[in-house]
């Protein structure tokens, strides 16, 4: 079986992974990678979606993996579709986690506006108040556990990488299209209370990918793999040990 790389989203960075890789790296061979500018990676950020994937594929050639399974969240979601675009023939598996394949609507694109503007006004600090509300559930949000760790990863990232990154997703095109040219297995995961990406847009998505699989997972909003990491790794376990048709 080809290696995991698992592909952070928005704006956190690989220890959003942590839960999965611990549980994983027994057995497969897995890879949570910083994308640049984010966490403890230094290249400068890419303002395209892109340029995002060209660097994972940078990344496979310089950990000489001919192919892998790309799991990609949210804006890792995004780059996953961009990579099978370009990069199709690297590819043995796909995993969309809370993740569209559709580009921002003229609403969304103006949401990104606004926050670029409040990352000048603000800085990091918008996004470690703003955040927890729009990605975790109710149960999340209740018990705390999560808050806590999603606002360290915030706190971490640097204002000139979110405000590259929020431009690259706000340009991003419509990758639709790609929907029914995937002839690889694909899972589609997503949060059961996900306000983002809702469950019925992923569904819809899993609809027009031959040989998918979805599934919802409950008590969780966006941030599934860190809201209920037992459930979403036993999901993924199912899909990886399933035999490539």
């Amino acid at each position: 079986m080809a290696p995991v790389i698992f592909i952070h989203g928005f704006p956190l960075d690989s220890s959003m992974w942590d839960e999965q890789v611990n549980y994983f790296k027994e057995k497969y061979s897995v890879f949570a990678v910083d994308l640049p500018g984010f966490g403890k990676n230094s290249i400068e950020t890419p303002n395209s979606i892109e340029g995002f994937a060209e660097y994972i594929q940078s990344f496979m050639k310089q950990q000489n993996l001919n192919k892998a399974i790309l799991c990609g969240f949210s804006m890792g979601g995004y780059i996953t579709f961009a990579f099978y675009e370009l990069f199709k023939e690297k590819v043995e598996k796909l995993i969309f986690v809370d993740t569209k394949a559709k580009d921002d609507s003229p609403q969304a694109k103006a949401g990104r506006d606004s926050s670029i503007n409040e990352t000048f006004d603000k800085g990091i600090e918008f996004f470690i108040e703003s955040m927890p509300p729009t990605l975790l559930s109710k149960k999340s949000l209740k018990e705390g556990k999560v808050v806590s760790k999603l606002r360290d990863i915030i706190s971490h990232q640097k204002e000139e990488t979110i405000i590259k990154a929020l431009t690259a997703m706000k340009d991003r095109k419509d990758r639709s299209y790609i929907l029914k040219e995937i002839d690889v297995p694909t899972l589609f995961v997503c949060g059961k209370e996900d306000i983002l990406t809702t469950k019925e847009e992923m569904e819809e998505m899993a609809k027009e990918v031959k040989n998918s699989r979805f599934e919802v997972i409950k008590d969780c909003g966006h941030l599934t793999p860190m809201e209920n990491p037992e459930k979403f790794n036993r999901v993924l376990k199912s899909f990886l040990e399933e035999e490539i048709k």
